[in-house]
């Protein structure tokens, strides 16, 4: 990367291009002040540059980083799964970003299966929302068959009808780039993402807590690293990602184990699990129409669709294999995050890890380093060695 994209900021806030869009982590916009609590959910993106000349890592970059090894024979070992994105609002330049977006980094673009709940209902930090999240799965898997369902506003209810459409439509992976600050009745929902065909991942938010629903235990919290060189790999954490320790959820089972009980010593959830790039000083290069071209977009819902691609990279290995598939339902035997942290005691640990051992959350309780930390979780991961190692459980 030859030059980082530029961080915008407004208000003491990460600022975005149109002020009248509220930003997650920042408060709503004047039409949903009144709102209930839970009941509007924001994007966790964190738009770093909208200059046409904006730079930023390539997916080239970050293959190199996290060891994505794309050759020949990937296209069979990686092909046949199902991944979702779930945005809000319709967009309607979404498969042609895509296109633009592959085209420059010559990857071949997938067809778009989009599920269009808003009609002509639009929404220009929506609109990139989707733009990133296809960009980002398609940098870990172009080979996954990829549906976008765009729920008809961001609701609470609409998007959770959005959801059950994934999970009907038989998506194996299913990515949340968005949230909303925890509240006393989160656990009603609960239920929802207890669908043991379905590993669930959510951005764990921008505004250094955690959010709902990545702070339930049955859905994977994908928090934010700052990725400040490639070549030497440097990563250190993100202080605007969301990580802590939930308010509501209680401690499961796959973190009572020593070095997390050491860190979280309440009963209650802790998170990330695991943490990618979000850094929109260092983000990544997405193509949005209706930001007039070439952006550089950071925050955890860059981090979150990355680590689903990657999800469904070993699903498809493991699938080749005649192997069942992983969930991120915590009681399930095939618990993903019972795997993710089976790395923690063993030798194979540390090259699959990315321990990141510097910097701090928002929250300057939570330090990183060794091993497991509330900042970073388990850390970044060498996806080649994971998808192996995930091949063998």
């Amino acid at each position: 990367m030859n030059e980082p994209g530029r961080w915008m900021r407004r208000s003491g806030c990460v600022g975005v291009l149109l002020a009248t869009l509220g930003l997650y982590g920042c408060g709503l916009d004047s039409a949903r002040e009144g709102a209930p609590t839970g009941d509007i959910f924001r994007h966790a993106h964190v738009l770093g540059s909208a200059s046409p000349s904006a730079k930023g890592w390539t997916p080239m970059d970050y293959w190199q980083a996290y060891n994505v090894v794309h050759d020949s024979s990937d296209a069979q070992r990686f092909r046949g799964t199902k991944t979702a994105v779930i945005v809000a609002y319709h967009n309607s330049h979404l498969q042609n970003d895509l296109n633009t977006f592959c085209k420059k980094f010559s990857i071949k673009a997938p067809t778009l299966t989009i599920i269009n709940q808003a009609g002509n209902v639009t929404n220009a930090e929506w609109a990139l929302e989707g733009s990133a999240d296809v960009a980002m799965v398609v940098t870990a898997n172009p080979w996954t068959t990829l549906y976008v369902i765009e729920a008809k506003s961001d609701s609470r209810n609409d998007l959770l009808t959005a959801i059950e459409t994934a999970v009907n439509l038989g998506a194996e992976v299913i990515t949340m780039s968005f949230g909303v600050d925890e509240f006393s009745e989160e656990g009603a929902y609960a239920h929802l993402f207890l669908n043991a065909s379905v590993t669930w991942v959510a951005a764990s938010g921008d505004s250094s807590t955690p959010s709902f629903p990545a702070t339930l235990p049955d859905v994977i919290a994908v928090g934010g690293t700052t990725l400040s060189s490639v070549a030497p790999f440097t990563e250190t954490t993100w202080t605007n990602a969301g990580a802590g320790i939930s308010l509501y959820q209680v401690k499961p089972s796959f973190q009572k184990i020593a070095p997390v009980l050491e860190l979280n010593a309440t009963t209650f959830r802790s998170l990330p699990d695991v943490a990618f790039n979000a850094d929109p000083f260092f983000g990544m290069q997405v193509y949005s129409s209706i930001y007039g071209g070439w952006v550089v977009v950071g925050g955890t819902s860059i981090a979150a669709p990355f680590f689903a691609g990657v999800v469904s990279m070993a699903n498809a290995s493991r699938k080749r294999l005649q192997k069942p598939l992983f969930t991120s339902v915590a009681n399930s035997p095939l618990s993903l995050q019972k795997s993710l942290y089976a790395l923690l005691p063993t030798s194979g640990g540390p090259t699959i890890l990315h321990d990141v051992v510097q910097g701090s959350s928002g929250d300057e309780r939570y330090l990183a380093g060794p091993g497991y930390d509330i900042a970073t979780g388990l850390g970044s991961l060498n996806v080649s060695e994971l998808i192996d190692y995930l091949d063998s459980r």
